[in-house]
């Protein structure tokens, strides 16, 4: 099992929001999403593809729900590797938007500069 910088990131986040209001049910949080995701070591494949997005990604990815958070995984041979933890009352296609929001914009920038040498050779 290991963890994304982007999904540390992500429960960071999550664990600094809540000790502002209550250390201990911060704690609480982050031992409750370790052991969910924890369980992936021994039943990877228990969680669910994720349904409203379709990334043509290999392996694809999955997700375990706990409380209002969503652990985004994919498996690949025997390494669970968690990507994202995302909550659940937001919509997915909004965090993809703006997690891979970089990525399109340098793709956008990839795909003008082909526009550009084709009709240079033209």
């Amino acid at each position: 099992m290991r963890w994304s910088d982007d999904a540390e990131k992500d429960l960071d986040g999550i664990v600094g929001y809540i000790v502002r209001d209550n250390a201990v049910n911060a704690l609480r949080t982050l031992d409750r999403l370790h052991g969910r995701a924890r369980s992936l070591e021994s039943l990877s494949t228990r969680g669910r593809r994720i349904p409203e997005v379709s990334m043509p990604t290999v392996p694809p990815p999955r997700e375990l729900v706990e409380g209002p958070w969503r652990i985004l995984y994919a498996i690949d041979a025997d390494i669970v590797l968690v990507i994202a933890v995302v909550d659940n009352r937001r919509s997915i296609e909004a965090w993809v938007a703006q997690r891979f929001e970089s990525d399109r914009i340098e793709l956008d920038r990839i795909e003008l500069n082909q526009v550009e040498l084709d009709r240079a050779h033209d």
